[in-house]
């Protein structure tokens, strides 16, 4: 259920991000305009990310000889550790982390 909540979050702060996009470029591109400072939206961080529940079900699977299946993983996202992963990253890793243990 958490995740769910987290990754609809991730998806909605997506889409605000996109549409401040837009606003800013229509803003910009009429002539004559003032400009206004438009913060730019925070991206998701691992720290958003589901870490508490992530990190130690990793190391328990990494334990119990997934360690080269983990990697592989990480290596598909372009990570190098759990912590470099997004929020929506380190949802779907927990969920694929999941299914890895019941195997």
């Amino acid at each position: 259920m958490l995740e769910e909540v987290i990754k609809d979050l991730t998806e909605a702060t997506d889409e605000l991000r996109k549409e401040i996009e837009k606003l800013t470029a229509a803003l910009k591109a009429q002539p004559g305009a003032a400009t206004p400072a438009v913060p730019e939206a925070p991206k998701p961080q691992a720290d958003d990310a589901p870490t508490e529940d992530l990190k130690p079900l990793a190391l328990k699977l990494s334990r119990a000889g997934h360690k080269a299946a983990i990697r592989d993983k990480l290596d598909g996202y372009g990570a190098k550790k759990l912590d470099d992963l997004t929020a929506e990253q380190a949802v779907e890793v927990l969920g694929w982390l999941k299914t890895l243990g019941e195997k």
